[in-house]
């Protein structure tokens, strides 16, 4: 199940704005797997040497059936002196249009321009297509034509020229209102301004509800121009739940699926909103709607429900791309008798008169499951999005936990791979979320209480995802009362104090990591109640013969058995920095663990990090990462801090283990050892039910529905090689 569409923003490295454009307008389309926002995979810049684009041909290649290209072009980008790359962007999208062109239907150019500037980049027969975003508005701009253009590559049409004016929005609007609340004489009302960006930005439909007069009938003349819309827009006031029309028209919208786009615009209150008027998406008129003054609106007045106006359309736009992203994401497969595709989360409304209906099929996220239970008190249907789909497919049988191994890479690797945290975090959910609908848990070392201020703690992440979704994990099959099995390292879970225990629940359970063995080794012992200070080479090497122990546990599935036979536990890695706080980069000795126990490990080098480099070295490259499993790179990056200042300990470490009798394995034999073990191809190393095939686009896609696919679809053949069926 790969995602319908990808988008990439390109913009100059050194551009402070357009990156920080880029970084909102990723934040905007490509929201978290357990909301109902857009789920656009969007990614940045891959960083290119000294400023020059990246290569066009890795960029059509990002997992998605359809790719757009969104140029961000400004001054920077435009520069030609003093190491200025602009004839090389220049060469770049003229490449990447002619490219497009011979594949409209699955790729797509979109330039926009943030300046003046920019349009010197072009020769003068491309500029005609840019699109120069507003000063005040360039991120509401940008996300009003990236959609839209959107729209026309998922309808398989091609978008004509923007020379200087407005796209076209293919698509057909519905606009509910109450005749009351529409005041032609003010250039404020919120319905008029409603009207006239609609008619402005040359919507392909739009039908005024309003425009239909009394008495007519409303199978005849409403219902199908509801039908007809991609988006009904409820724009809702002190006026519209006490309008049976506007009412009936809400109920047609819902009943047939479409997208609902609810303006509020409320003057005062309203004693009792129509109940059916949630499950939708909501924007706040900011505007003034009470009666217009004396004197008239100001021209600021004017101004501010102008952009109001615009705001509401690029939400509306918005919804109608989420729709038809997650349409086509679910394909077109009938509805049979008792099966009803839904175009968004199913509700109580749902159920009325579908008696025969017994499965509803609808995008995902889920529903949580306080909804899940006040639906269930409506009779027995099965509820399925594309997730739960293929989770159900895939139920655990005999594998009932996933040992889970995710952290974020170094800035220098998320800026050569162009992904932020956010990418991280969001892919990784998706695949926790499917892990735990399959009926599994989630085995985790990583501290609750360890994260830089601003970072991702993915511990606390998957406790969200849990709380959301535990019911459901349990109807799955999830084994014993714990959806996640937190193990934190001795001794670094003495920085857990009342928070951190206080989330432990019904939903996971803490156990800590064993204390290892250290011999004749002394060391201050370690504070309780704060994350330890490492200010030594006997500290540093305690703490990591503790992670190494934790590792090592985690990669079985529980005690032996009653014949001493352990079974090895399934292992999910992703990112990782290469630096850390000891001698081996933390996911790289994880992935170490599984490959040396021939445990299955499923390695998701896409999103680059220590994952990235595993593969690397299961691929035979002599020096990954610029030689960072060597000794000489490690005498310069183990250190400890003392009195403020770094001190290099390698070399000291090593000895320190050797004196006392401690487990100590240098990168140049981790490394070897990683090498040796992928002599016979990925599917043989990594042993996780995929073929090489399927093993090769684990390590490359960032598509984190796809990557859940196929991590179940491993996981499943294990345990039908096992005997689990």
């Amino acid at each position: 199940m790969r995602s319908p569409l990808h988008i990439v923003l390109l913009y100059h490295p050194d551009s402070s704005g357009a990156r920080a454009l880029a970084e909102r307008l990723v934040a905007a389309l490509y929201g978290p797997p357990a909301t109902l926002e857009l789920r656009v995979p969007t990614w940045l810049t891959p960083a290119p040497p000294a400023g020059a684009p990246p290569p066009l041909d890795d960029l059509w290649t990002t997992g998605g059936d359809r790719t757009m290209l969104v140029y961000l072009m400004d001054a920077r980008m435009a520069r030609r002196v003093d190491g200025g790359t602009a004839d090389a962007w220049a060469a770049h999208f003229v490449d990447a249009v002619a490219a497009a062109g011979l594949t409209p239907t699955t790729r797509t150019v979109v330039p926009l321009a943030l300046d003046q500037d920019a349009f010197d980049i072009l020769p003068a027969e491309n500029r005609r297509s840019v699109r120069r975003l507003p000063d005040a508005e360039a991120l509401d701009a940008a996300l009003q034509h990236i959609a839209i253009r959107a729209l026309y590559l998922l309808s398989e049409r091609s978008a004509p020229d923007v020379d200087g004016g407005r796209l076209q929005i293919p698509i057909q609007v519905f606009l509910s209102h109450a005749k009351a609340d529409l005041n032609l004489a003010s250039p404020t009302d919120p319905v008029r301004c409603l009207m006239d960006e609609l008619r402005g930005h040359a919507v392909e439909q739009f039908f005024d509800s309003a425009r239909i007069a009394p008495g007519e009938d409303f199978e005849q003349h409403i219902l199908p121009a509801v039908i007809a819309s991609d988006v009904v827009v409820v724009v809702f006031t002190d006026h519209w739940s006490g309008r049976p029309w506007c009412r009936r028209e809400l109920v047609a919208a819902k009943r047939a699926g479409r997208s609902l786009v609810v303006v509020d615009a409320l003057s005062e209150a309203v004693v009792r909103a129509f109940p059916y008027v949630g499950n939708a998406t909501w924007l706040r008129w900011r505007g003034d709607t009470s009666a217009p003054s004396p004197s008239g609106p100001t021209e600021f007045d004017r101004f501010r429900a102008g952009r109001e106006a615009a705001r509401v359309l690029t939400g509306v736009v918005l919804a109608a791309l989420r729709a038809r992203f997650e349409r086509t994401a679910l394909g077109d497969a009938p509805d049979d008798a008792h099966t009803l595709h839904l175009g968004s989360a199913p509700e109580a409304l749902d159920f009325a008169d579908r008696a025969d209906v017994t499965t509803f099929v609808y995008p995902d996220p889920p529903l949580p499951d306080d909804e899940r239970a006040l639906l269930a008190g409506l009779g027995n249907r099965r509820l399925l999005t594309p997730l739960t789909r293929v989770a159900c497919e895939q139920r655990a049988r005999c594998f009932t936990s996933v040992a889970v191994s995710v952290s974020t890479p170094g800035p220098e690797e998320m800026a050569r791979l162009g992904v932020m945290e956010h990418h991280i975090a969001t892919v990784t959910d998706e695949v926790h979320l499917g892990v735990l609908l399959s009926g599994r848990r989630i085995v985790y070392g990583g501290l609750l209480s360890y994260a830089s201020a601003g970072s991702t703690n993915f511990v606390e992440r998957l406790f969200c995802l849990v709380r959301r979704y535990a019911d459901l994990a349990a109807d799955a099959g999830c084994q014993g009362p714990f959806r996640i099995v937190n193990t934190p390292p001795w001794p670094l879970f003495n920085a857990y104090g009342e928070r951190e225990i206080n989330l432990f629940g019904k939903i996971a359970d803490l156990q800590r990591g064993a204390a290892p063995s250290l011999g004749t080794l002394s060391y201050e012992s370690f504070p309780a109640g704060r994350f330890p200070t490492i200010d030594s080479a006997e500290r540093l090497l305690a703490i990591g013969i503790g992670l190494r122990q934790m590792r090592r546990d985690t990669t079985w599935d529980g005690p032996a058995s009653e014949d001493g036979r352990k079974r090895p536990r399934p292992r999910l890695l992703a990112g990782g920095p290469l630096k850390s706080m000891e001698w081996l980069p933390g996911l790289v000795e994880e992935a170490y663990c599984s490959l040396i126990e021939r445990a299955p490990l499923f390695l998701m080098g896409g999103l680059g990090g220590a994952a990235e480099l595993v593969l690397a070295l299961l691929r035979g490259d002599a020096h990954p990462g610029g030689g960072e499993m060597t000794e000489e790179r490690a005498r310069d990056v183990v250190t400890v801090k003392q009195d403020g200042v770094d001190v290099a300990v390698y070399d000291t470490l090593q000895q320190l283990a050797l004196t006392h009798g401690l487990p100590f394995e240098t990168r140049t034999e981790v490394a070897e050892a990683i090498r040796s073990a992928g002599t016979g191809g990925l599917a043989a190393a990594l042993n996780n039910g995929l073929d090489d095939a399927e093993n090769a686009e684990l390590t490359t896609t960032r598509d984190g529905r796809r990557i859940q696919e196929l991590v179940l679809r491993g996981l499943a053949r294990l345990e039908a090689r096992a005997g689990g069926a």
